[in-house]
């Protein structure tokens, strides 16, 4: 099981890297990785993905706070 904090990290990163994409990019990536079969890996991703929905339906300057 990977720590929370270490998915926080992950969405941090990549809100830095995909902006306003992050959370697409985060569902794509978990899609991918379901189609290849790989079950864990997709929900680790999925994990990330609910990051990025909650910080964006919550408070939106948080995104801004990280870069």
């Amino acid at each position: 099981m990977i720590p929370e904090i270490d998915i926080w990290r992950v969405a941090s990163l990549m809100l830095k890297r995909y902006g306003s994409n992050a959370e697409l990019e985060s569902a794509r990536r978990a899609d991918e990785i379901w189609d290849d079969g790989d079950m864990a890996g997709a929900a680790i991703w999925r994990r990330i993905y609910r990051c990025h929905r909650a910080a964006f339906e919550h408070d939106t300057s948080w995104a801004g706070a990280l870069t």
